[in-house]
């Protein structure tokens, strides 16, 4: 059984999305499946300095706007 408990499914790629513990704001690059079942989400952000890439589970993350996006 695949752990996507959580998981917020309208997930997809170009969207900004957050560690659900924090962190700074995400772009969803890719949206996949991994071979043990648990869906993935590949994004890139920015630390201040440079950009980074990173794999994630897709139920760690939540879709929100960055800062001064919101309505």
């Amino acid at each position: 059984m695949s752990d996507d408990q959580g998981v917020t499914p309208e997930i997809k790629v170009g969207d900004t999305v957050w560690l659900r513990t924090g962190g700074v704001p995400m772009t969803v690059e890719r949206v996949y499946r991994a071979t043990d079942g648990n869906l993935m989400v590949e994004a890139t952000y920015f630390d201040g300095e440079k950009d980074h890439h990173g794999q994630f589970l897709a139920g760690d993350l939540e879709v929100r706007p960055r800062y001064g996006d919101e309505d």
